[in-house]
């Protein structure tokens, strides 16, 4: 079967034939959203211990997945992006069901100098003291995008972000965005957008702005990639995102996921069902 025909429900069938085999026993069965995050967690997690697997479908078929599988196996953990629940002061609704320490797995890869400066030495002529500085105005330069996101989440307006070319608004030289701009572009691709008056919608997210979040859970790791891409990108070589992506999977190490929340609260897990999820 090919990947893109693979359901949901398929998917869960699979897991539990996989876990029912004799070979699984004992085995710690890591649920996913999506295949980039197979590719970065299957370096992290112990391979001969745990089998990293992902349920199409996104967070929702995640949960569901975690919730069916729970009732047949114990040693089963799920790992979801956290997007805005942090500030929202929400956990998951699983105890094996664990969250990302900032908004995404790819912001909490990217606020490691050791994985931006690298990047930015090869793709830019920045001094090495200047590259912390570019890096958090570049995350500040999608900080409207971010708000925006959660504002259209929190009102349930049914905005669609998916095709939105930041590169075409972000200006390399003031390190910004248009911010009527993107809300323009984002309502000409939201036909049921519930709301489509510019100045409200600005209005609405700046309002929401005024409290000075944590950029790491305030901004998207898909949309960092996308300006850190362009930002790093010149006249006679184009990076796109997702090469970008590879960029900072390859740089991310085992110690610096050491040092996260999700690190020390999959451990706790694991040493309370007895079981070994990582490398001694």
């Amino acid at each position: 079967m090919r990947k893109e025909d693979i359901t949901p429900e398929s998917k869960i069938a699979e897991l539990r034939l996989d876990i029912a085999h004799p070979n699984s026993k004992g085995k710690v069965f890591v649920l996913l959203e999506g295949e980039s995050d197979v590719k970065l967690y299957r370096k992290l997690f112990n391979n001969d211990t745990c089998k990293i697997e992902t349920i199409p479908g996104g967070k929702i078929f995640l949960e569901k997945g975690l919730e069916i599988l729970n009732d047949i196996y114990k040693l089963i953990i799920g790992i979801r992006d956290a997007d805005f629940l942090h500030l929202e002061g929400k956990k998951s609704q699983f105890p094996n069901l664990f969250l990302t320490d900032y908004h995404d797995y790819e912001i909490m890869m990217a606020s490691e100098s050791q994985c931006h400066c690298p990047i930015f030495f090869e793709h830019t002529a920045i001094n090495a003291n200047e590259h912390q500085a570019t890096f958090e105005k570049l995350l500040k330069s999608i900080q409207f995008l971010g708000y925006l996101r959660w504002y259209n989440e929190i009102e349930k307006l049914e905005l669609n972000f998916r095709g939105l070319k930041i590169n075409e608004l972000f200006n390399k030289r003031t390190f910004s965005i248009d911010e009527r701009m993107l809300i323009m572009k984002v309502i000409e691709h939201s036909p049921n957008a519930r709301l489509k008056d510019i100045e409200q919608i600005f209005d609405s997210v700046n309002q929401l702005h005024k409290n000075n979040h944590d950029l790491r859970q305030i901004c998207n790791g898909h949309d960092f990639m996308k300006v850190m891409a362009h930002f790093c990108s010149s006249s006679h070589k184009g990076i796109n995102e997702k090469e970008m992506a590879i960029y900072f999977r390859i740089a991310y190490t085992q110690e610096m996921f050491q040092k996260t929340k999700l690190f020390k609260d999959t451990t706790d897990w694991a040493n309370k069902h007895n079981c070994i999820i990582y490398h001694q």
